[in-house]
């Protein structure tokens, strides 16, 4: 199982919205690998409402503009990403 995403996964964001997880979290996130499972979820804790396996990936509900979202991923690593990232996006 992927433990934390890659260094080209980091740099799909800006750096502008990676000082927006610096402010959310209160912690320096200046590497890749500090973005692993556990912090993910801590960061994205009061949005997410589920996580399942599904088959062979995993699901993760969310909350979103007063809706529920989905986001599927092989890895649970890649799913909590694409919602973190869904996040800044605004």
């Amino acid at each position: 199982m992927k433990q934390c995403i890659t260094w080209d996964q980091f740099s799909e964001v800006t750096k502008e919205q990676r000082r927006k997880l610096e402010d959310d979290t209160d912690s320096i996130f200046s590497r890749a690998e500090c973005f692993n499972i556990g912090r993910m979820i801590e960061i994205l804790e009061d949005k997410i409402f589920g996580i399942e396996l599904i088959g062979d990936g995993w699901q993760i509900e969310m909350y979103k503009d007063a809706s529920c979202v989905y986001y599927v991923e092989k890895e649970l690593c890649d799913a909590l990403w694409t919602a973190i990232k869904q996040v800044l996006e605004g």
